[in-house]
Parts: C-alpha cells; sequence; structure tokens
C-alpha cells in the first residue's frame, strides 16, 4: 500500500488524496499497488486512483459496517425470536448489493 492520504475507517471529511505521488510511485516501481481505506472516499477519486496504479481497494469498513447495520434493522424488524436464517437471508442480500456497488465503482464488472 502507498502512503497517498488515506486511512482504515471512516474519515471525518473528504480525505485528500496526493494522486501526484500515487503517479510517481505507479511509474518507479511498477508493481500492483493496493488503496488502503478506501471506504468514504468518493467514487470519482477511486477510479482516479485505479487509473494511477492501484490495483486493490480495501472497503473493510464499509462491508461489516453494512453487515452490521443490516443485521441490528433485521432484528428490530424481526425481534429476537427470529431464526438466525430468517435474519441473516436478507442482510446477506444488503452486503451483497454493497459489493457489487463497489465492484462497478472498481470498473471491475466481469472481471474475475
Amino acid at each position: 500500500a502507498v502512503g497517498i492520504g488515506t486511512a482504515h475507517g471512516f474519515y471525518e471529511g473528504k480525505p485528500e488524496i496526493n494522486f501526484e505521488r500515487l503517479a510517481q510511485v505507479n511509474a518507479a516501481i511498477g508493481i500492483p499497488l493496493v488503496l488502503h481505506g478506501g471506504t468514504g472516499i468518493p467514487e470519482e477519486d477511486v477510479r482516479k486512483a485505479i487509473r494511477n496504479g492501484i490495483n486493490k481497494v480495501n472497503v473493510g469498513t464499509q462491508i461489516r459496517y453494512t453487515y452490521l447495520k443490516a443485521a441490528g434493522e433485521q432484528i428490530a424488524k424481526m425481534g429476537p425470536g427470529a431464526h438466525t436464517t430468517e435474519i441473516m437471508r436478507p442482510v446477506r442480500q444488503t452486503v451483497a448489493q454493497e459489493a457489487k456497488n463497489w465492484i462497478r465503482t472498481c470498473m471491475a464488472e466481469g472481471r474475475a
């Protein structure tokens, strides 16, 4: 991972990404680069980072948050007596949609 102004977790405000440094590092080393702290970075900045050498975008915070929020909502909706599989079916769909959104943001649809 390169140090260009991103960090794991949620940001307070918009992160200031040093795209010039990213381009310089990419040109100098020519190996796949990782963007740590992709959660909360605007879509256009994620795509700009990818165009400048980023090959992997870490968004674990967003995926975890989506999972926990969806699980909490389902438990509140269905009640504590609901079976785990009943709760997790819609949670899984919500998390899968979030992952699909990130795949689209990263311009990786159809690239396995």
